[in-house]
This record gives structure tokens, sequence and C-alpha cells, in this order.
């Protein structure tokens, strides 16, 4: 009877659930991704260690972590010619980049500033010039400084080896805005922030900040409500959830265009508006209950700190139940550490990484992304059931944030759990990982979930029939589908976590990290490597039509540039996809090393004689062309020459070297090489028709006798 009524539960739910899309508006098909391409290391750049990728508006320029020849740090890769540079080197972690590449910023315990930053190991937050090089004056900036000063910021606890609970922190891929111009951060330890140098650090500890590089204004986000329209007090409490063990646990966001942040907040009473009996007012200490809490601080000082998820605002709605039951914890939490037992996402024990609790903004602040843990009010009657003793694995959600919606109508459900067994990985496993592309209509996150209850969005892609290592998952809210997106070159899902996903500033990009050894060949099982995905889909949006106005300014000529990825495709062949700026021919040519025998002449006992050598070669093992008549992609699918064919249907397969060419009238040529393999049973050869034997016309003459 208990599992009917579970099942029943979850039917309920998902009947419930707020649409992901408008009413009526039609699914649409899986959209076209590229195979995924390796973005940190290769052959002659093996980088170890790589995650928190992040890319710029074109996707061109990439940053990460990772560690190089030994040397750790953040780099950051232009994907276009393949070069490589390194942003800061030592533990510096957490980038983020502006729109156009030239800005990363990242978090560090290295006194990059002396005559700013004093001695010691706590953490500070700086923005890397890229064009200005590595070890020049004004190459990088500190942004955890005191307010109209270059001075950094001085913390309570800065005189501790190990700086527990002081330094500044900011929040991996979602810290910069798009200018590079603006930085958003948390200062973990109690500081100075608000008294000034020399004044004391008797600021609170967690306050989120936002810190202008041009004017040097050093801005206090997360101030009290009460302060509003006067001078700012921060929270007494803490205001924000922040890790102080280690450098990138920030849970602050900044928008692409700087006019909005969102934070993890804690105290929230103190905050925002909270109606009286709010959970957020039940609990012992302020820390232990988390909302993410949401600002347009390009309102001005006076603009007020709202609620994402919170139902209990009374400005919001006045006695409204919220969407999602913020007092489940089935567990009984005995120690007094600093981390959620309540409210939106619930935290048992010390994590490592803050990162997947941060709130992800679009472009203009507008739409919020978030993970929860916790049950809306249909799927809590169904924990209550279950007796679970387990804290429930997070769900993604969506938040529109537009003036006049409360928290219920603004918060769209995106996953839930499809039983209430925490044990299953295939029916509860945990999203870890979530993104917005900047204008708000496509999310990615990673799980390793195989079943979803939701009938929207509708999964496009082939469900996986059993649970394994966490994909990534790429959602169309304007569509309302989604599909898995992280497939490797042999068709399979990734063999290996994937996690940290980013959307480039056009959203065409997804950059993520994952320690698969199938999503491009060769790169074997090795530590984490960072990937790219492109989306090559231009569907158009259904019922919508705008004019643009003519630019007053001529827009420079779009860069030319040549992508190349390839697929195993059937009877041991390689599918090659390049994406061209325009009408042209492409080439492709794969060159191998491969056995060659020749004959050689020797000398034997005086006498000169002929001998078979086999020895390697690099021959060209395959070849094709194609016309392009515009900008766009084109197919070439390359089979090897049969005189290959063992090798092609080896265990080890037939590896060359891809080598793609893009010709056109009055450009330069455009090349690009890669990896490929040529690896199965290749297809028969066609016999060729056997022409008829013309049969002989026999003529038999016959004779009379004459008589």
């Amino acid at each position: 009877m208990r599992r009917r009524t579970l099942t029943l539960l979850l039917a309920a739910a998902a009947a419930t659930a707020p649409a992901a899309i408008a009413a009526g508006a039609p699914a649409a098909g899986a959209a076209t991704f590229s195979p995924p391409a390796l973005v940190s290391g290769g052959p002659s750049q093996p980088i170890t260690g790589a995650g928190d990728p992040v890319a710029s508006a074109d996707g061109r320029y990439v940053a990460f972590t990772g560690t190089l020849a030994g040397v750790p740090g953040v780099y950051r890769k232009d994907v276009l010619t393949g070069d490589l540079n390194l942003v800061v080197a030592g533990d510096a972690t957490a980038p983020s980049i502006s729109a156009d590449g030239r800005f990363v910023s990242f978090t560090t315990t290295a006194q990059l500033d002396q005559t700013a930053v004093p001695a010691g190991a706590c953490s500070s937050v700086y923005v890397r010039d890229m064009a200005i090089p590595l070890g020049t004056p004004g190459a990088q900036t500190l942004a955890s400084a005191l307010n109209g000063s270059a001075l950094g910021l001085t913390y309570g606890d800065s005189i501790a080896a190990s700086c527990a609970g002081g330094g500044a922190s900011a929040a991996p891929r979602v810290a910069l805005s798009a200018d590079g111009r603006r930085v958003a951060f948390t200062v973990i330890g109690s500081s100075d922030l608000m008294t000034g140098a020399g004044g004391g650090t008797t600021t609170p500890p967690d306050q989120v900040v936002v810190r202008d590089l041009d004017t040097q204004t050093t801005t206090l986000v997360s101030q009290t409500s009460a302060s509003l329209g006067g001078a700012p007090q921060p929270v007494p409490g803490g205001a924000a959830l922040a890790e102080p063990a280690g450098t990138g646990s920030s849970t602050a966001a900044i928008s692409a265009d700087g006019s909005t942040v969102a934070w993890m907040g804690i105290d929230v009473a103190a905050q925002a508006p909270v109606e009286a009996g709010s959970p957020a007012t039940q609990t012992a200490l302020p820390e232990q209950y988390d909302e993410p809490l949401w600002r347009r601080v390009a309102d001005g000082p006076n603009a007020p700190t709202r609620r994402v998820t919170g139902g209990d605002d009374p400005v919001a709605c006045a006695g409204c139940a919220g969407p999602l039951v913020t007092t489940y914890n089935p567990q009984t939490v005995q120690d007094s550490d600093a981390f959620p037992h309540f409210g939106t996402y619930v935290v048992s024990s010390v994590p490592t990484d803050l990162g997947p609790f941060v709130p992800q903004l679009s472009a203009n602040g507008t739409t919020v992304a978030l993970l929860s843990t916790q049950p809306t009010p249909a799927t809590a009657q169904g924990l209550a059931l279950a007796s679970n003793s387990s804290i429930p694995s997070a769900n993604v959600y969506v938040v529109n944030m537009a003036n006049g919606l409360t928290r219920t109508q603004a918060l769209t459900q995106l996953t839930t759990w499809a039983s209430f067994n925490f044990g299953s990985a295939a029916t509860t496993g945990a999203v870890r990982d979530v993104a917005i592309s900047p204008d708000g209509t496509h999310l990615a996150f990673t799980t390793d979930r195989i079943l979803f209850a939701l009938p929207s969005p509708t999964l496009v892609s082939q469900p996986l029939n059993q649970a394994g290592a966490s994909q990534l998952y790429d959602v169309d809210l304007s569509a309302g589908t989604f599909q898995r997106v992280s497939d490797g070159f042999d068709q399979q899902p990734a063999d290996g976590d994937v996690t940290a996903p980013a959307f480039s500033g056009d959203g065409k990009t997804l950059v993520f990290a994952s320690a698969a050894a199938n999503l491009v060949y060769g790169i074997g099982a090795q530590s984490t490597s960072v990937f790219s995905i492109t989306d090559d889909t231009t569907a158009p949006v259904l019922g919508h039509q705008s004019v643009s106005p003519a630019p007053s300014v001529a827009k420079p000529a779009p860069a030319r540039v040549l992508g190349a990825s390839a697929k195993h495709g059937a009877h041991g062949t390689v599918v090659v996809y390049a994406s061209v700026p325009g009408p042209g021919t492409v080439q492709a040519a794969a060159r191998a090393s491969v056995p060659v025998t020749s004959t050689v002449k020797v000398r034997v006992h005086g006498r000169v004689v002929k001998r078979r050598r086999t020895a390697l070669a690099a021959r060209t093992v395959a070849s094709g062309h194609a016309t392009a008549k515009k900008a766009g992609v084109v197919r070439i699918v390359l089979t090897a020459a049969t005189r290959w064919n063992t090798l092609v249907s080896s265990r080890q397969g037939l590896v060359a070297t891809l080598s793609v060419g893009f010709s056109s009238k009055g450009h330069k040529r455009l090349e690009k090489r890669l990896q490929v393999s040529f690896h199965g049973k290749p297809a028969k050869p066609k016999r060729a028709a056997k022409r008829p034997v013309a049969k002989k016309k026999t003529t038999i003459t016959t004779r009379s006798k004459s008589r």
C-alpha cells in the first residue's frame, strides 16, 4: 500500500509542478552539438587536474585551473590559435573571465601586490589583465581592497599561520562582470571593510561586496534592511554562506551587465522581509538556515534585498506559503558548525567546495538558476511516509525575478525525484552543478540520475539504462526539452564524472571538466581535463519577430575561423565536421605511420641481391573533399584505403593525424589538425559485376550432293 501511495504522490508532484514553458509551445527535437573538444593540454601541453573552466563571450578564450610541467595555477587557452598562457601561478583558484577574454579574476593566498597586501596567508581576490605581460606593473589589480583605496583589506585572523576564518574569496565562473571591471566576492573573516585603514577589524565576517576597479569603489551589497537609505551596515551574524578553509569558497555571483548580485544568504531576516514565525527565524544560529538572496545594485543604495525562494515574504505575498518546504531535515545534527541544517540547501558536513551552492544569473540578472535539496509541499508528504533518514539530494530550479510574481509563480522545477530511496543514484542521484546561458533560455546541469519524473522538460536524447558517471544535460527552456550532451567519440556516455559546466557569452559553447577517457580519442584515463562542445543548431524562436535598427557604426568583419571535429562512423570510417566561414572548398586528409614494404639492394658475400624490407613510414591513408556554398558545417566521410583494412580492424585501430583545410577565393587558406582513429570492421568491397559472355554463333553449312 505504501508503494502505491508514494507513486501517486510523485505523480501529483509532477502534475502540479509549474510549467517550464508557456502553454502550447511545441516540443523541439534534440539540438546538434559538436563532439567534445579537448581544451586543456594536448601532446605538447600535458595539463593535469584541470577544472573550473569559464569561457569568453565568443568561446575563443577559456580560463581554468590546472598544473602544467609542475606549475599549478590559472591558465588561459586561446582555442583559435592554441596558445596557452599562464594567468597566475600558485594556489590561485576560482577563475572568472570577461566577455573579450582580456580580464581574469581569481583568488589566491599569494602576496602578489606587496605594497597593498600585508604579508600573511589570508586569501585575496585579484583581476589579471592579459594584455599586460606577467611580471609587469599593472598586470594584476587587487580587488579585495578598501573603499576608495588601493590598499588591501586587513583581517582579524591575519596573524594566524593558516588565516583560519580570514581572507576574501570569489566564487568560480560568476564573480566578474562582462566588461571585467566589477568583481563580486565574499569577505570571509572579520575585517576593516567598513572601518577603513587603522579603524580596527570590527566588520563582521561573511559579507558580500562588489569592487569597481575603475573607480576603486568597494560597495557593501549584503547590508541590513534597516540601513537601506542610510549608511550601509553589515549583517552582524554574517550575510552569506562561506567556508573559511581554503580559497574559492564564496557563494556570491554578479550578472554579466553588473546590475545584479546574488548569494546564498544566512541570517535572512536581517537582510530581507520575513513574516513572523518564518522558518528563517526558527534556528538557534543564523547560519544554520540558508536561502538565495538577490539584489539589483544598479537601482542604487535604496535597492532592497529580495528572497529568491522565500514564500513567506510579506512584500511579495503576505501569508503565501513557499514553493519549497525549507524546514525539512530528517537527521539530528549534533554539532554546531556554520553550515545550514535547514533552508534551501541543507549541508550536513563541511564541504570542500561551495561552487554548487552558488546561484547562477542570466546576463541581466532577471533569471536565477539554483539547486535545492528541499522538497515541494507535495513531495514532502511522500518523504514523511517513506520515513527516510537521509537528507534529500539536490534538484534544479529556475526562478523569474520579475516584479509582481509570488515565489510559487516565479519558481519552475526542472527535476524531481523518481523515488524516495536516496541510496539509488538512478532515481534520486543529486544534481551537482548548474549553469545558465546569458539570455536565460538554456540551463546545463550534471547528475548521475537516469530517471526523470517530470513531464516537462522532456528528455529528447536516448535514456540511459543504468546509472554510472555523472553526465551533462542541456535544457532548452524555450522548447521545453533537455538532452544529454556528454557522449564521447565512441557514442557512449562519458565514462568519468562531468563537473563545472559554464556557458560562453553567446550561449553557443559549453565548457566543462571531466576525467572521462572516452570524450576525445587518445587522452586516456588521467586526471580531470577541460572540454568544450558547441551547439551548431540555429533554430528560430517560434512566435517572435523583431526588426533591429540599422547600426550607426559599421561592424567589423567577423574573424574567419575554421572549426573541425571528428567522430567514429560506420564500418571503420571517420566522419569529419568542418565549420567554415563562407563558400569554398574543404579538404580533409589523414596521415598515419603504417608499415610499408619496399625492395632494397644489399650486398651478400660480394653479390648484390634484392631483399624485401618492412618499416614504418608516413602515408596518407584517407582523403576527401567537399564544397561549401555558404557558411556552416560541412560533413566529409573518410574511408581508409583497403590496403590498411587489417590495421583498421585491429584492436588498436589505425591512429592518424587529420589535416582539414579550407580554401576560398580571395582569402588565406585556413587549416586545422586533430587526432582521429579509424577503428571497426571495414565494409566489404563491392564486387564488380560480371560481364555477360557473348555466345559464339555456330554456322552450319549444308551442302547438297548433286546427282
